[in-house]
């Protein structure tokens, strides 16, 4: 069983392609945390367009704290939003369902 989190960041006004690049350069980086399982960069299409999200994939909430205290956001990733990232964290199922 694992843990999803869905990152919603919102780039700065005239940042987007600032963060968007960030976002990419950091993904490699974060896929390589103990613990971590996935950790992929989405971008927005036609209304969405600008927004990115990230949807990660960790092992165990140890695996969480390791992920967040990597320096990466910090320096590359924060400076370029506008405001907090939005967290949404999610439970895998599959594990604890028979379908």
């Amino acid at each position: 069983m694992g843990i999803t989190i869905i990152a919603k960041f919102t780039p700065k006004p005239g940042k987007e392609n600032e963060l968007r690049d960030a976002l990419a350069e950091a993904a490699p980086i974060y896929r390589k945390d103990p613990g971590t399982l996935g950790w992929h960069v989405l971008s927005g299409k036609k209304d969405a367009k600008g927004s990115f999200v990230a949807v990660e994939r960790y092992e165990n909430a140890q695996a969480i704290q390791t992920h967040a205290a990597n320096p990466v956001f910090g320096k590359k990733v924060h400076p370029l939003c506008a405001k907090q990232t939005e967290l949404t964290f999610y439970d895998e199922i599959e594990d604890k369902a028979k379908l």
